[in-house]
């Protein structure tokens, strides 16, 4: 029974947390499109214009003037090992697994 009333009571609390998140939504995007409403300019001038004054931004390094699958720094950093956490490699190529995976068979 108690934990019946647990498994109930996460679910009322998650049913309610998704509730003020979807609220919380709603009440965004109602004030971005009230911003968006000036008199005289439709959203694809504003759209353009803010562009245009700005340039691109990477959502990687947050500079102006690329893209981010043009980033410079991602590039050059090649991928990352999750085993010893060193660049240009991938965690299944991980030469230093290998050597301690040999040794621990051992």
């Amino acid at each position: 029974r108690e934990a019946q009333r647990v498994y109930v009571r996460r679910d009322e609390e998650k049913q309610r947390t998704d509730a003020r998140i979807l609220v919380a939504a709603v009440k965004e995007m109602q004030a971005a499109l009230n911003t968006k409403k000036t008199p005289g300019r439709n959203k694809q001038q504003m759209s353009g214009s803010i562009f245009k004054n700005t340039g691109p931004v990477c959502f990687s390094c947050h500079e102006k003037g690329h893209l981010r699958n043009s980033c410079p720094i991602l590039k050059g950093a090649g991928p990352t090992c999750f085993y010893c956490h060193k660049k240009g490699h991938l965690q299944k190529n991980c030469r230093k697994k290998q050597q301690d995976e040999k040794i621990f068979q051992q």
